[in-house]
């Protein structure tokens, strides 16, 4: 629907999103976090400087939290929510 808009760039980055957030989400996650919060933490990494799927040299959402990632805007996540995490 938005690629028939007009809004392609849209379009790609939220199938980019919806990829990267049901086939890559982190184990971590899924063993101590609701689903809200996953969802919360997936804009950590959507907001960071990190190539996403489909470009050139993309880490996927779970290799990027394994390697650290953004470890200021991680630990303020986990901080936020209450959450003791070391990547």
């Amino acid at each position: 629907m938005l690629a028939g808009c007009g809004h392609y760039e849209k379009a790609v980055a939220l199938f980019q999103a919806e990829l990267e957030f049901t086939l890559f989400r982190p184990d971590v996650l899924s063993a101590v976090a609701p689903h809200k919060d996953a969802i919360d933490f997936m804009s950590v990494f959507w907001d960071s400087n990190s190539p996403k799927f489909g470009e050139d040299a993309s880490p996927d959402w779970a290799s990027w939290v394994q390697s650290g990632g953004d470890q200021e805007a991680a630990s303020q996540f986990w901080y936020s929510k209450g959450i003791s995490h070391d990547p």
